[in-house]
């Protein structure tokens, strides 16, 4: 019998067709049917993979705990590569799955679902949406040994809370073909490694992490965009000077965020007071001409730009003064 995909078969329909017989299997895994989207989402109390070809919606599968089940019904199994799943439940794209270790069934899953769909995965996400526990971090290291995973070039790993240090950086050791990674991971202060700053695309946030060295030394992608650093101004000046005199031809583009509650005030010998902060995209300057309670050193910026407000909430009631008194006149 010969079976060929189609191109418009969803992902669902596609792994449905795949669980008929071995042969069938075997013919769609030799079709090398790439993996658009590969999305890993932790929970509280399930794990959710979802996978996408092409242009073509989601597939997914929730893995649950088999305790969650009443013990006294009796379920249905479904058997999944040499893994036996309980209970499934199939909406259409979802299908929900028990066993008795969801993150066990979820690594098995993995591994039948990359052997039907054997093409290259062209972009993997990892997200906790949960707080980070240490069973979901082994389990990421543990999906991040499959060797498809390995060869993704392109990864985002989401956490809410601040990570494991742990998870990132066997992630980080693991992922050979790794050339695109999105760090969404708050980690601490301290944290370090090499790799993040080797890969050709790096896009961090928060990175509290990145230092002064890190931009002046050891950043080597070709582009980067790393926001909520503690870096200032006078770093990047730095870095620009450094770039200036090298003769680097990798870095192709560096976006940088830096701390917006600036400090910065400069005092004349006059005795007049003027505060510079950053706003968003704006820097600003502000010059104390007039006695004010908030013109002290190290000013609140939002203090500062509910300042800035109501002086431009000023002009323009005056400007509506101004046209009102001048629309009275013409009527005299």
């Amino acid at each position: 019998m010969n079976f060929r995909v189609k191109r418009d078969m969803s992902v669902m329909e596609i792994f449905e067709k795949s669980q008929e017989s071995l042969e069938l299997k075997e013919q769609i895994s030799s079709s090398s049917i790439a993996i658009s989207c590969l999305l890993v989402e932790n929970y509280f109390d399930f794990i959710h993979i979802s996978i996408a070809k092409e242009d073509k919606d989601f597939s997914g599968w929730i893995i649950r705990d088999s305790d969650e089940l009443d013990e006294d019904e009796d379920y249905e199994n479904m058997v999944i590569g040499d893994t036996v799943f309980l209970n499934p439940e199939d909406e259409g794209d979802q299908l929900t799955l028990f066993h008795e270790n969801r993150f066990t069934g979820a690594i098995s899953l993995l591994k039948s679902l990359f052997e039907i769909f054997t093409g290259p995965i062209l972009d993997a996400t990892f997200l906790t949406g949960t707080l980070p526990t240490p069973e979901i971090s082994q389990f990421i290291i543990d999906a991040f040994h499959l060797n498809r995973l390995k060869e993704c070039e392109k990864v985002m790993l989401y956490d809410n809370q601040e990570g494991s240090t742990r998870q990132v950086d066997e992630v980080l050791e693991l992922a050979t073909g790794l050339k695109f990674l999105d760090l969404r991971c708050p980690l601490p202060d301290e944290w370090s490694n090499p790799r993040v700053l080797q890969v050709e695309k790096l896009r961090a946030w928060p990175a509290e992490w990145f230092t002064k060295t890190n931009l002046l030394e050891n950043l080597n992608c070709e582009v980067a965009q790393i926001n909520e650093t503690n870096l200032d101004c006078h770093t990047f000046t730095e870095f620009m000077l450094k770039w200036q005199a090298s003769d680097d031809r990798r870095l192709k583009m560096l976006e940088i965020s830096f701390d917006g509650d600036w400090e910065d005030d400069i005092r004349r010998k006059d005795g007049l007071l003027a505060s510079f902060w950053r706003r968003e995209n704006s820097f600003h300057f502000v010059v104390w001409h007039d006695p004010h309670p908030i013109v002290t050193l190290n000013p609140n910026p939002d203090q500062l730009v509910k300042l800035e407000d109501l002086e431009f909430l000023g002009d323009e009631e005056e400007e509506e003064e101004d046209e009102e008194e001048d629309e009275e006149e013409d009527e005299e």
